[in-house]
């Protein structure tokens, strides 16, 4: 885009069906996306206070499926990742560029022991601004944008919420809030865990016995 953005007339068909409530957030692939694989592929994702876990389903290739459970325990941080690729190829102020781009936002999860854990792509229409000089140079003036990013951050902090810990990267120290007095420092990361963990639930390091 040149000058403005705007989200009026987009239809954000490829975006995930999400379902938001007080005790489960559920979420999955967009029908649209389903019937352009021909249901060869279908991500479910259930985020459930009650039984604190996250469920992932994946069905791929109509044949294999693959189910993940993640206790809230060993969830460490959740945040967000961000893909663009440039579309609309022409001359903008700083030389040949792009006038437009798709925006792929996928929430993540971090778990105690380090592993970084996607869970599903909220695509859509990306916007570029390039100014009078690239609408003079051929770029539109109004460029239509998706909610892509909108609604990928709403379930990222309503999915931080539900868990109980940091929505993006967690870089301090911080004590457990749902332990009790019973409270054990790690002597690896300086992390509090409950004097019952034989294992710091950040780090993964031995907890010496007081």
């Amino acid at each position: 885009m040149s000058v403005y953005e705007t989200s009026f007339l987009v239809i954000d068909a490829w975006l995930p069906k999400v379902r938001y409530s007080s005790k489960c957030i559920f979420v999955r692939t967009c029908f649209p996306l389903q019937l352009a694989t021909l249901f060869s592929t279908i991500r479910k994702i259930t985020v459930n206070a009650a039984t604190g876990t996250v469920t992932i389903s994946t069905r791929t290739w109509w044949i294999k499926n693959t189910v993940e459970i993640i206790p809230f325990k060993n969830i460490r941080s959740v945040d967000v990742s961000e893909i663009t690729v440039g579309t609309s190829p022409g001359y903008t102020p700083d030389g040949l560029g792009w006038h437009d781009q798709k925006e792929n936002f996928i929430p993540c999860l971090t778990t105690v022991d380090g592993r970084k854990i996607d869970l599903i792509s909220f695509y859509g229409e990306g916007a570029v601004l390039t100014g009078w000089w690239g609408v003079l140079l051929g770029d539109q003036i109004i460029d239509f944008k998706g909610r892509q990013e909108q609604r990928a951050r709403d379930f990222i902090e309503r999915v931080a919420a539900m868990i109980g810990i940091p929505c993006g990267h967690d870089s301090t120290i911080l004590a457990d809030n749902r332990s009790g007095a019973d409270r054990v420092k790690c002597s690896s990361c300086g992390h509090f865990n409950t004097g019952s963990h034989k294992k710091c639930l950040y780090c993964g390091a031995v907890i010496a016995s007081a």
